[in-house]
């Protein structure tokens, strides 16, 4: 950075780089952070995760806003969940990862599921495509789930762990 510059004349990205120098230089026991690493390079984000990392490390807490689901899962120990302004949810990542929701994808041969064979509490985002391809979010039991899927003549089925953006669209849907 030029440090002659006047900061209205900087770079989204350098502005970002000023805050965050402003935020931890006096080291807070403390730190309020929206969007902090928004405008940052991907060099910079890991640093900046380094830096979260030391203040917790130091027995400080940061209360860390962002819609990047994926970086909210690499630094928060535990995650709030605001819906229409009011708080649905505290809870640890893990706690978020063990709600019985589940990512699925699966090929079938013959009649295929339909969105209805789950039940409509059951299932978000339920995608159909080319090649008998259905993919969803299920919320559920995997014991029902694979109860279900039985009765169908799959050919493929992938169950993976849902990532934090699916669990977060599971409580605004």
């Amino acid at each position: 950075l030029d440090e002659h510059k006047k900061i209205k004349s900087l770079s989204k990205g350098n502005k970002q780089k000023v805050a965050i120098i402003q935020a931890f230089m006096h080291e807070p026991k403390v730190l309020i952070l929206d969007e902090p690493s928004s405008g940052l390079d991907p060099i910079l984000q890991n640093e900046f995760y380094h830096l979260l990392a030391e203040v917790k490390h130091r027995g400080g807490t940061v209360f860390f806003s962002s819609h990047v689901l994926s970086e909210v899962q690499k630094v928060c120990d535990r995650v709030a969940v605001i819906k229409d302004g009011e708080l649905v949810s505290i809870e640890t990542i893990s706690e978020l990862r063990n709600k019985n929701i589940f990512r699925i994808e699966l090929t079938y041969s013959g009649k295929g599921p339909t969105e209805n064979d789950f039940g409509k509490d059951n299932i978000e985002n339920f995608e159909t495509s080319a090649n008998n391809l259905i993919r969803f979010t299920y919320k559920g039991e995997i014991n029902s789930l694979l109860a279900i899927l039985n009765q169908f003549d799959l050919t493929n089925l992938t169950i993976s762990e849902p990532s934090i953006e699916d669990i977060f669209l599971a409580y605004y849907n």
